[in-house]
């Protein structure tokens, strides 16, 4: 599944994105479904969390997260973040500006990250792009230096996710910590039968959707 993902890592990260209510107010700016059906022409499905639809593992109730520009830009207002003179919001002297790093030769993620560049930018938000070739930008993604990204996980038929969502976990790039959801984590992944598995796992999913780490963009 293709996602966005927003780190906490560096000063500016952290100073960007470290509030929920900001994070969520960025991805209301994001229109999912118009990338579903117009940049990739219908032949993917909108995503709520990283769980394919297919996987007996997946949970249906997830809420969908709804395209919402004037709310995107209210919770911005509320948050303190209000458009400057030359209609990038301010806070404190901050400009909310950040840069998106993109991996050369990947055009699918690039025509996706400029999507939500333009999409981002009529909520106020500047996105530039840094753009890398392809061990470069794994270096610099395994080292978590950088702010956002466009990227993508590929998870088995028997999911796990404690490894991208963990606080400590291996994959977890953008270093956002949660201990109410490391405990359905790992409890998901020391269940061995089905029906308590999936369990954590829907609590693991719903609790993702709330607390909106990351975008989950479209399916494959």
């Amino acid at each position: 599944f293709m996602h966005f993902d927003l780190s906490v890592n560096l000063d500016r990260g952290r100073a960007l994105f470290s509030d929920a209510d900001v994070r969520k107010a960025l991805f209301h700016a994001v229109d999912r479904q118009a990338i579903a059906d117009q940049l990739m022409q219908g032949t993917v499905i909108v995503a709520n969390g990283p769980i394919n639809p297919n996987s007996p593992y997946f949970n249906p109730s997830v809420p969908a997260y709804e395209y919402d520009p004037p709310k995107a830009r209210r919770m911005l207002d509320e948050a303190g973040w209000l458009e400057g003179a030359d209609g990038v919001r301010v806070r404190d002297g901050r400009r909310f500006s950040f840069v998106m790093l993109n991996r050369a030769g990947q055009a699918d993620r690039i025509a996706v990250a400029q999507v939500i560049q333009a999409q981002l930018k009529s909520a106020g938000i500047e996105v530039t792009f840094e753009t890398l070739e392809s061990a470069a930008w794994t270096n610099r993604w395994r080292n978590k230096q950088w702010e956002a990204v466009v990227s993508a996980w590929y998870l088995p038929a028997d999911p796990s996710i404690t490894g991208q969502y963990l606080c400590d976990g291996p994959n977890n790039m953008t270093s956002m910590c949660d201990p109410a959801l490391d405990e359905l984590l790992l409890l998901s992944d020391q269940s061995l039968d089905f029906a308590s598995r999936k369990q954590f796992l829907d609590a693991a999913q719903a609790h993702l959707a709330e607390t909106m780490k990351v975008l989950p963009l479209y399916y494959n």
